[in-house]
Formats: C-alpha cells, sequence, structure tokens
C-alpha cells in the first residue's frame, strides 16, 4: 500500500520565499524523507493541482537532521508545502507505511507586505472599528462580523431594505481581497449571495469599486 504524506504551512501574508530548511528529530526507518518535493504557492491546495511553483527538484535528506532546499528562484507565495515519495515516474517504488517527521520548518526569505490579514480574524481590528445598518437581534451584532464565528456572525434585520456592514481601518490601507464566511441561523445556514464593495477615507463620501473602470463590480457567492 502507497501513501504520499503532505505538510502545508501558511504564512499568512505574500512572502518571497528563497529557501526552505526542515529541521528533523527523527532521520531513519519508519521515520523516512525519501523524494520529497518542496512548493510555493499563493493558494492553499495549488501543490495538489499542479498549480505550485517548486522550489527545488526532489531530493532526499537521508540522515541529515537539518537539510535546506534551495530555490532556483525567488518564488512569492502564501503557503509552503512539503510532500514525501514525490514521484514524477508513476512506475517508481514508493514507501510503504513511512511515517514523515517534520520538527520544525525554516521559511528564507523576505515580506512582500502583501497578502496579509488585517485583523479581523486575530481581532487586531478591535470592535469599536464594526458598525452595520442594523442587526438582527443580540446574537448577530456587527462585532460578531468576523471569520470563524458560524454560531453567531453578523445578519440585518429583516426590514432592512439596504444593509450594509462598514470596517474603518484608521489608517489608510491598500486592500486585495475580501473574504466572506456564512452563518447558522438556528438549524439553516444563511450565505450573501451577492454584494458591492464601497470604499474611502471619508465614511460620508464612499466610492464603488470597479472593475473595469466604469463598470461596477458586483460580488457573487458562488456555492
Amino acid at each position: 500500500m502507497y501513501s504520499k504524506p503532505w505538510y502545508l504551512l501558511n504564512l499568512q501574508e505574500y512572502v518571497e520565499v528563497h529557501a526552505i530548511i526542515i529541521h528533523r528529530q527523527q532521520i531513519w526507518f519508519p521515520v523516512n524523507h525519501r523524494y520529497a518535493g518542496t512548493y510555493v504557492s499563493k493558494h492553499r491546495w495549488d501543490f495538489l493541482t499542479y498549480g505550485a511553483y517548486r522550489c527545488e527538484e526532489n531530493r532526499n535528506p537521508r540522515k541529515s537532521p537539518i537539510f535546506r532546499y534551495q530555490c532556483k528562484r525567488p518564488i512569492i507565495g502564501q503557503y509552503i508545502s512539503v510532500t514525501n515519495f514525490d514521484f514524477t515516474n508513476e512506475s517508481a517504488r514508493q514507501g510503504y507505511y513511512h511515517y514523515f517527521e517534520i520538527d520544525e520548518i525554516q521559511v528564507i526569505g523576505k515580506s512582500t507586505m502583501c497578502g496579509r490579514q488585517l485583523g479581523l480574524i486575530s481581532g487586531d481590528i478591535y470592535d469599536y472599528q464594526l458598525e452595520s445598518s442594523s442587526r438582527k437581534d443580540k446574537d448577530h451584532l456587527s462585532n460578531y462580523g468576523r471569520l470563524f464565528f458560524p454560531e453567531t456572525g453578523w445578519c440585518s434585520s429583516s426590514d432592512d431594505l439596504s444593509p450594509w456592514f462598514i470596517v474603518d481601518f484608521i489608517v489608510p490601507l491598500k486592500l486585495q481581497g475580501v473574504e466572506l464566511q456564512g452563518i447558522k441561523d438556528g438549524s439553516n445556514v444563511r450565505f450573501i449571495n451577492s454584494f458591492l464593495i464601497m470604499y474611502g477615507n471619508d465614511r460620508s463620501n464612499l466610492t464603488i469599486y470597479e472593475d473595469p473602470i466604469g463598470t461596477v463590480k458586483v460580488c457573487y457567492n458562488i456555492l
């Protein structure tokens, strides 16, 4: 029976990766790193769908407790993935019931200051920075409008015909994306079907996001 284990690291922002260093405590059978592939990508599962960039060719660290994979060129990405028994030859004999052990991954590179999360998950953005046009009830306040709050989350009242949710970042920022999550409402799961994005330095004079210029960008939730 063959196995091809993998390990995935989320850097939380876009990093220009130069090298990946693997630290191991156990270095031999049954903990074997045979032909490990190292990848850098901007999306989580790109290494499974051949969308990730390979840092270096497959290499066997053998009994080395510290092993460096040097990228052939700097690669910008958010996710680092390491796969064991990464063969390009389908007829190659892979490992039987080997364990894949990594004690520490060290990424050598530099931050691009892009792609990082801004604090709605971590709490670095405080509740007073979040407002909404209305709320369904006390269990769906604006300060619950954060990712990973599926049991509550923010929800507008049923008679709110033009609901909005606003985040005050305090200082000007360059935004690169918006991520939404549905909520559980009793036995039901609810999602936003579509929405517009507005931005600006003055909340009383916001601009609707257009893409391309001149065309209002309507974002749809694809289920």
